[in-house]
């Protein structure tokens, strides 16, 4: 499993550093309808499915469905299916069409289809926009809303790829090393009211210095170490189930193998009423129930309020992650 892991890893560090080639750009531009369908969800897949900044998934968003319908019809298939969030202002955009059912690109596709939400932060060479929207996300006391917007949804996942900058620990890191973490939520086995939620997390670091990972004195160092990374991939809600056992525990049944240090577990979310933003509100309210009765009525009414009312404080900590 580690090294399946650590090799797609290692695959995915490789392609993420090289630039698009100019035969899938001249592909992508050219208007013509003659590609073969197989041919273009192989391009479109390859881009999407990769880690990549929020600006240049914000510009394929933006041109791939212009090119022509052909692109237009499979771009709506995959990235509704795989649903990625860019910025912050893509979750209002989101909410608003699928709630007037207005998109003339997704048009029957969402919300229906979505299986997973991610978040990719991109910090290796600056800041990226998707920051705002996953501080949004890992704050979130709950996902009632998605999970009512969304009836298939399996899960939400949230992503940063970047280099640790500050701290005393980089002197067994050698240098600022490349460092990926993941929060996987589990969605689909909840109802739609507030659940216990399964998350698998995991840290991933890439070369450090193998010979002081497990020994005893440098134990203290990788406590800090997996305390400002624990931090920073779940500021708030998310950070008890993170740090479900020790630091020490999770130093002992880490793995090492081709250069990669992975450390990972699973905890579980307790759900709580609130909400950050409105967000929950607005993914829940895409699917207004009819009013059977002047009760439902007030009960829709009163439900608004109370989401309104329980709006809970934003937290965050880019501050070890961001370029200096």
């Amino acid at each position: 499993m580690v090294q399946e892991c650590t090799s797609e890893r290692s695959r995915q560090t490789r392609l993420h550093t090289m630039p698009i080639p100019c035969w899938l750009l001249s592909l992508m531009l050219d208007p013509s309808p003659q590609l073969p369908p197989e041919l273009v969800h192989a391009i479109i897949s390859a881009f999407w499915y990769r880690e990549r900044p929020s600006r240049d998934r914000i510009v394929f968003m933006t041109t791939c469905p212009l090119i022509n319908s052909l692109w237009k019809d499979v771009f709506a298939h995959i990235t509704s299916r795989d649903i990625h969030v860019p910025t912050a202002r893509y979750l209002l955009y989101l909410s608003s069409i699928i709630r007037n059912n207005n998109s003339l690109i997704y048009e029957l596709h969402l919300p229906n289809s979505t299986r997973t939400i991610t978040c990719h932060v991109d910090l290796v060479k600056s800041n990226d926009a998707a920051q705002e929207s996953y501080t949004i996300l890992s704050n979130l006391p709950n996902y009632i809303g998605f999970r009512k917007c969304f009836p298939n949804i399996t899960q939400i996942v949230l992503e940063i790829r970047c280099r640790f900058r500050r701290g005393w620990y980089l002197l067994i890191l050698s240098r600022p090393r490349m460092i990926w973490t993941r929060i996987s939520i589990a969605l689909d086995q909840a109802p739609t009211q507030l659940s216990v939620l399964p998350v698998d997390w995991e840290i991933i670091t890439y070369k450090p210095a193998r010979d002081f990972i497990y020994r005893e004195c440098c134990i203290p160092t990788w406590v800090t170490f997996l305390d400002h990374v624990t931090r920073s991939m779940a500021p708030d809600a998310l950070l008890d189930c993170v740090r479900a056992v020790p630091f020490e525990d999770m130093i002992s049944r880490s793995a090492y193998w081709n250069s990669f240090w992975r450390v990972s577990g699973r905890g579980v979310h307790t759900e709580t009423k609130g909400d950050v933003r409105g967000i929950n509100r607005r993914f829940g309210k895409t699917v207004r129930r009819p009013f059977s009765s002047l009760w439902a009525f007030f009960a829709e009414a009163y439900e608004d309020i109370t989401w309104m009312d329980n709006t809970v404080r934003e937290r965050s900590n880019w501050r070890d992650i961001v370029s200096p």
